[in-house]
């Protein structure tokens, strides 16, 4: 399991480059020509100007360039997500992020006493479990990559869930479970 992190992380980026390629690819094609070769270069400078784009002054990200744009799928449920992706690839990349201050101060608010992640904006009802185990999930996640401890234990979340609730839960949130024990038993250990 001490790799799971990494191949989530391998995963989402290899994604996202593919989805930014397509999208540059779309963009630049010209109907009467066939499309033009877009180098990693390309890619790479794409995925830097969406960041930039969607970067918020708080430190947050929004899920798109448009500003009136709410996310589908996770983005919506909770901008955890947004800021959570934005952190893991630039930190993944080796970038720096716009404001890593306000970053990381952003996340640490969004922290309760009880160890639980609340997002900001977003569809989904934040005392839910399915939306307390996804968020903390995200902020776990997120403040990992930055190398922050969280301020309080996270866990209990998790325990509450196990306690009950996971027979209400999507089948995929098992695999929160384990990384977001792993993530907090590393922070909370040194």
């Amino acid at each position: 399991m001490p790799n799971a992190f990494a191949r989530l992380r391998r995963t989402v980026c290899a994604a996202l480059v593919l989805a930014a390629g397509s999208c540059l690819v779309a963009a630049r094609a010209d109907p009467d020509d066939a499309p033009s070769p877009i180098t990693p270069h390309e890619v790479r400078d794409g995925l830097r100007a969406f960041w930039a784009k969607t970067a918020l002054p708080d430190g947050s990200f929004r899920p798109g360039v448009d500003p009136d744009y709410k996310g589908m799928s996770d983005s919506a449920l909770s901008d955890m997500a947004p800021l959570t992706y934005a952190v893991v690839l630039h930190k993944t990349f080796g970038w720096s992020l716009p404001d890593e201050t306000k970053t990381t101060a952003n996340l640490l608010a969004r922290q309760k006493e009880d160890g639980a992640f609340y997002h900001v904006r977003g569809t989904g009802d934040p005392n839910a479990p399915l939306t307390r185990v996804y968020n903390t999930t995200q902020g776990v996640v997120a403040l990992h990559a930055l190398g922050v401890k969280p301020k309080y234990d996270p866990l209990p979340v998790f325990e509450q869930a196990l306690n009950g609730d996971y027979k209400k839960l999507p089948l995929y949130t098992t695999s929160f479970f384990p990384l977001a024990d792993r993530k907090s038993t590393r922070l909370n250990s040194s």
